[in-house]
């Protein structure tokens, strides 16, 4: 958590992938998430009320060309809130809660060095707005953004040549 006094973590002790908390120095475990098909953190929202959760909602054969994101409200238990009705996956929530970066397309991460029209982008989505802008939409692919805790530049991961992974800087200004 922001305060460093609570861990989230997806675990399958259900069934199911769910989404559970505890104390960081140890204690019980709260189940946050209940869906039939399953969630997984993939972050907290600055103020510590709430998690970034992604699931498989739908067209469940297509893994993450199928993943939805939603924010879900810790302390009483209620619907799970969609952030967009879109998929995406590997997203990073801006560091003030207001934006989310992803990653669409893209074969699997092990195929070095594909080139063409299926290489993976990055998005972003403005939360207040409900907007989408493609940020990153290189021939060789773009994954894996992660927020600068400046909030106005992030890291990424390109695809630089045929053998190997770079790690790249995008400035937003």
């Amino acid at each position: 958590s922001p305060d460093g006094k609570t861990l989230a973590f997806t675990s399958m002790r259900t069934g199911t992938p769910q989404v559970f908390t505890m104390p960081a120095a140890g204690g019980p475990v709260t189940q946050v998430t209940h869906h039939t098909s399953g969630s997984e953190c993939a972050g907290w929202f600055p103020d510590g009320e709430a998690l970034l959760v992604r699931g498989l909602r739908d067209h469940w054969w297509k893994t993450t060309q199928a993943y939805r994101y939603f924010k879900v409200a810790l302390g009483e238990r209620r619907a799970e809130e969609l952030l967009f009705d879109d998929y995406g996956d590997d997203a990073s929530l801006s560091p003030d809660g207001t934006q989310l970066l992803f990653t669409r397309e893209g074969p699997a991460w092990w195929r070095k060095g594909y080139y063409g029209s299926q290489a993976a982008q990055i998005w972003r989505y403005d939360l207040h707005d409900k907007s989408f802008q493609k940020l990153l939409d290189p021939a060789t692919g773009a994954r894996y953004p992660l927020w600068k805790p400046d909030g106005k530049s992030f890291y990424y991961v390109g695809n630089g040549s045929s053998k190997s992974w770079n790690l790249n800087e995008y400035d937003l200004a």
